[in-house]
């Protein structure tokens, strides 16, 4: 799953906007976070991320999660209706035309 990637990067002191846009990309794609990732996350990764690129940056994060960028599931995943209304993937793969 890409928390373990996203904790590799944070590891590796990639750039904080990297680490950010992967973890909204995610959280926006499904609705917010699955509750054990959202809960993992605050707890542990948060307290790594803080340590890797300083605590000035607490007050950017409790602002995304604020702005609803970054939040805990609480239902299932809207991908279906995503998939469907910006017909995201083509449903039929006849490549014989």
């Amino acid at each position: 799953i890409c928390f373990d990637y996203i904790e590799e990067l944070i590891h590796k002191q990639e750039p904080l906007t990297t680490v950010l846009r992967l973890l909204i990309l995610f959280s926006i794609t499904n609705s917010g976070l699955p509750k054990k990732h959202f809960d993992y996350f605050r707890q542990a990764c948060m307290r790594e991320l803080l340590h890797s690129y300083g605590f000035e940056h607490i007050a950017m994060l409790n602002n995304l999660e604020k702005a609803g960028l970054f939040k805990k599931q609480e239902s299932k995943s809207n991908w279906l209706t995503i998939k469907r209304a910006l017909q995201l993937v083509v449903e039929d793969t006849d490549t014989a035309k």
